[in-house]
């Protein structure tokens, strides 16, 4: 597509779509997906706001692709069901590798069948779990809930590693929780990111959560592209830390750890080692066994035990990450 012509050159129906494509007008689509209300261009930079330029922040992953697609009308709200396949059918043919969905579309059967199409794909669909303090278990949140396994459902924690709360004037919110149903939290409180006009400002609530966890998808595909949505998903589950203020809120109590879901993407790559952490072994080479004892080695699998501290199933780093998380835990005087 040549941006500035109005024409159609690509013949997909959409004039001038360069950067992504408008289905709010489901039976006009358009190729400006102007951002509304800031939340898109919010959640844009968390994925991936370009660093090291003296301006604002600095998104998860900085060398990323990003395909903007509205189909919510102006305050998020007003957009159907047919609008949502759309823009998800769009991320499938425009070849995406993980669609970040900071929204929810009840009712929908046929967005199901959408996003298994894209999971068939190779892609990774990661949902936000929803801001109203309900139990995914009990009450089904779409599309987060939906039973495919390409769906990574995302909680929002605070900055004490809890589940995020807030107010909006005299309205309250809170993280949705679901020990079975969300696989991951991630930070999702009081975020500031990028703005529409050049702006930055903060936003609260799961979508901030979910494209931290895209951006990190992003982050594990840049280092193996050739990985699997299944080795993907499970990279970044494997590799959390599982606060205790998570314990029975979200699977496993997991929450996103950047570092622990690249090191976890290399085993299923090749280039790491898998080992059992409290073997008594020193698997890395690095002189220190096993966990707590050996900084280098994270605990994935966690149980009763761990949660006092115990390490069980897990990965010692192989000794290259190892140093650079040791370096990094002094640095930050962990």
């Amino acid at each position: 597509e040549i941006p500035g012509k109005s024409v159609d050159d690509d013949g997909n129906g959409i004039t001038d779509d360069v950067f992504g494509a408008n289905f709010w007008y489901v039976s006009n689509p358009r190729g400006d997906p102007l951002d509304d209300d800031g939340h898109g261009t919010h959640v844009a930079g968390i994925v991936g706001a370009v660093g090291n330029n003296g301006l604002g922040v600095t998104g998860v992953t900085q060398n990323v692709r990003l395909l903007a697609l509205k189909w919510l009308g102006p305050g998020g709200y007003q957009g159907t069901c047919a609008s949502a396949i759309y823009a998800v059918v769009y991320a499938i043919l425009k070849g995406a590798d993980v669609i970040n969905a900071s929204w929810f579309m009840g009712n929908c059967a046929t967005l199901k069948d959408a996003i298994g199409l894209a999971g068939s794909q190779g892609i990774l669909f990661v949902a936000a779990a929803g801001n109203f303090g309900q139990d995914n278990d009990v009450v089904p949140f779409e599309p987060a809930t939906f039973p495919l396994l390409n769906i990574l459902a995302v909680a929002a924690t605070d900055h004490y590693d809890g589940l995020a709360a807030w107010s909006v004037g005299s309205s309250n919110y809170s993280s949705h929780v679901g020990d079975n149903s969300i696989e991951v939290a991630a930070p999702g409180a009081a975020l500031i990111s990028t703005l529409p006009g050049a702006a930055f400002g903060l936003m609260t609530g799961t979508s901030m959560a979910a494209p931290q966890v895209s951006g990190v998808a992003a982050l594990i595909l840049s280092r193996h592209p050739n990985i699997t949505v299944a080795e993907l998903k499970t990279s970044i589950v494997l590799g959390a830390d599982h606060p205790i203020g998570l314990q029975g809120k979200v699977l496993q109590g997991a929450r996103l750890n950047a570092f622990g879901a690249l090191t976890a993407s290399d085993v299923w790559a090749g280039t790491g080692n898998l080992w059992v952490c409290d073997d008594g072994i020193d698997n890395d080479g690095d002189g220190l066994t096993d966990f707590p004892a050996d900084p280098g080695c994270s605990a994935v699998f966690p149980d009763a035990s761990e949660v006092n501290g115990v390490c069980g199933l897990g990965f010692e780093l192989a000794p290259s990450l190892a140093k650079k998380g040791r370096a990094a835990q002094r640095k930050l005087g962990g």
